[in-house]
């Protein structure tokens, strides 16, 4: 682009050479301008540049159409890996019901589970969960991945409590579906700028502590994803409680290593 406005400058030059030429020229046939050029020469040297401007022009924009196809087929190939890796979890985890608050809702909602797997809303905690057992019954799942806290962490007052109606939920589980297995996720921590608004939130730890101790009790795996968000702070969402969509893949191919299972094509 540098060069076509140089050779704007040059020709605004000899257009301007021109009309003065014009302007002072004598009698004389033999008189030249300042720059030694006659007017023919100069007519004929900005015909060139004019030229010279189209065919540089025409270059950088066949460069630049280059350069655009290039991106759109980057974007195209990334666009289909993505469906192709989505379709992959689809198959893989369509044995599997998650059942959670908001911070397992989006698995759905960005595609990467089907909606008949996720059995999570927003504000849901270890108590009001009760209600989403029979659903996920009737969906009649091998494997049910679950996912609290966030919320528990604001509404129980200490771990105990947490973990008596956690028990309970996970008994109701038992009960409707006796043959799923069961896998609870660790309580995720919150940004720190979070909860230095909400001190609660920093028990996270404590919860999880108390989670291992009762899924040893009540023979159950214990799944720790808490290196994801530790390692990957970029994954937080702007309230940093939540989770951009760039978590999901990467919290699920973490489970299927967990949860015995893999990715299908």
């Amino acid at each position: 682009m540098k060069i076509k406005k140089i050779i704007k400058y040059i020709l605004l030059a000899l257009v301007v050479m021109a009309i003065s030429y014009n302007a002072f020229e004598n009698d004389s046939e033999l008189e030249v301008n300042a720059s030694g050029l006659s007017e023919q020469e100069i007519l004929a040297n900005v015909d060139a540049l004019k030229k010279l401007e189209a065919a540089e022009t025409s270059a950088i924009e066949e460069k630049i159409q280059a350069v655009q196809l290039e991106i759109s087929k980057s974007e195209e190939e990334r666009s289909l890996q993505v469906k192709s890796h989505k379709n992959g979890f689809r198959k893989a985890f369509e044995s599997v019901v998650f059942m959670g608050d908001s911070q397992a809702e989006p698995l759905s909602l960005y595609g990467y589970a089907d909606s008949s797997s996720v059995v999570a809303s927003k504000g849901r905690n270890v108590i009001s969960a009760k209600d989403d057992v029979k659903k996920a019954a009737s969906l009649s799942p091998q494997k049910i991945v679950m996912l609290y806290g966030v919320n528990d962490l604001l509404l129980f007052k200490t771990t105990e409590d947490f973990i008596s109606h956690y028990r309970a939920l996970i008994e109701s589980v038992r009960i409707e579906i006796p043959r799923a297995e069961i896998y609870v996720n660790s309580v995720y921590p919150v940004k720190e700028s979070v909860i230095e608004k909400k001190p609660l939130f920093k028990r996270s730890g404590d919860f999880n502590e108390a989670l291992v101790s009762m899924c040893s009790d009540m023979g159950i795996t214990y799944i720790d994803s808490t290196h994801l968000i530790k390692e990957n702070p970029d994954y937080y969402a702007a309230d940093g409680i939540h989770f951009k969509a760039q978590y999901y893949p990467a919290w699920l191919d973490f489970l299927m290593a967990q949860i015995g299972i893999q990715e299908k094509k």
